[in-house]
């Protein structure tokens, strides 16, 4: 078999109709209507779905069954070479307990997309550390919302089936203006530093990295402090250039304007470019990026383009 890869990081096979899909829930307990109606969206997008034993386990909190339930879940469809993609159901929390119980050894050897973002931004941590690609993107709740017909969904349905996505955006005022070709990385700043400098740290791989951050519910005080933590750590010395995402339902207590300027503190004297206001995160448009994929970042005083290139090797 063949596998492609860039900067060393396997692009797993797109899928094809007919392939299955397994769906599971490795961190909190989705609702059922939710399952349903992703269930009924990928069979319309030609794929055939298959549920994982504890998706919509009740029986342990708000966790999706028993962290040893969620890891068997996850190692199953791994495992499973019938099975091609991974959807999670949703986030919530959990999935840094049941990663730690699988080695990267596992992912490397059965690579295979796995979709989600929030709590997710883990399971992507590990993959792109292990040297795989995902898709961090919406689930479950998006898909029942819009049928998936509306752009994001559109989207992901594409990079399923082979089709690299452009994202053309308009320019913040605050931007950073600059052209930069690296490795993406990125998802939930919070769920982020909860594995900073571990073993599954994807922003240990390289130096060459592009983050994109995102976030609901942080105020001020906390996403300094990850900042902070990034900051202690080396990483915002080492990237090439931010995205910053979607920070919401969060508290005005006066610091600053908005959330916006608080990051601007951290990157107001760093010659990178630096994209505000970028759609990704908690939000209604989340569009799909591939992680661990090589991306053109360009920002210019109109509009700012971000561009999954080619350049694939193949690897035996």
């Amino acid at each position: 078999m063949t596998v492609y890869a860039q900067n060393n990081i396997l692009m797993p096979p797109f899928l094809k109709e007919g392939d299955k899909i397994a769906l599971i829930s490795p961190a909190s307990t989705p609702n059922v209507e939710f399952v349903i109606a992703a269930e009924k969206v990928l069979k319309e997008w030609g794929y055939v779905t298959v549920r994982g034993e504890h998706v919509l386990d009740n029986t342990q909190g708000t966790f999706a069954g028993s962290k040893e339930e969620r890891c068997s879940d996850l190692l199953k469809a791994l495992l499973d070479p019938t099975i091609k993609a991974i959807m999670c159901t949703r986030g919530g929390y959990g999935s840094i307990q049941e990663i730690q119980d699988i080695p990267l050894s596992v992912i490397k050897d059965n690579p295979k997309w796995i979709i989600g973002y929030s709590d997710i931004t883990v399971l992507h941590s590990a993959w792109v550390t292990s040297g795989v690609m995902g898709i961090h993107a919406h689930m479950c709740e998006h898909l029942m919302e819009y049928g998936g017909k509306d752009d994001c969904s559109l989207y992901l349905q594409g990079i399923l089936k082979g089709k690299r996505p452009q994202y053309t955006i308009p320019s913040h005022p605050m931007n950073h203006l600059g052209d930069v070709t690296g490795t993406l990385i990125g998802g939930n700043l919070s769920v982020m530093c909860g594995f900073t400098g571990s073993s599954i740290d994807f922003c240990m791989r390289n130096d060459n990295l592009i983050l994109f951050l995102e976030d609901v519910g942080e105020n001020f005080d906390h996403v300094d402090r990850y900042m902070n933590l990034l900051k202690l750590h080396g990483i915002l010395d080492k990237i090439k250039g931010i995205i910053i995402g979607q920070f919401t339902d969060y508290k005005n207590n006066g610091d600053y304007p908005d959330m916006n300027f608080l990051f601007e503190q951290y990157f107001k004297d760093k010659d990178i470019p630096v994209i505000y206001n970028f759609p990704v995160g908690h939000v209604k448009k989340n569009y799909p990026l591939i992680e661990g994929a090589l991306v053109r970042m360009s920002v210019t005083p109109v509009k700012c383009d971000l561009e999954f290139i080619p350049g694939y090797i193949s690897l035996p």
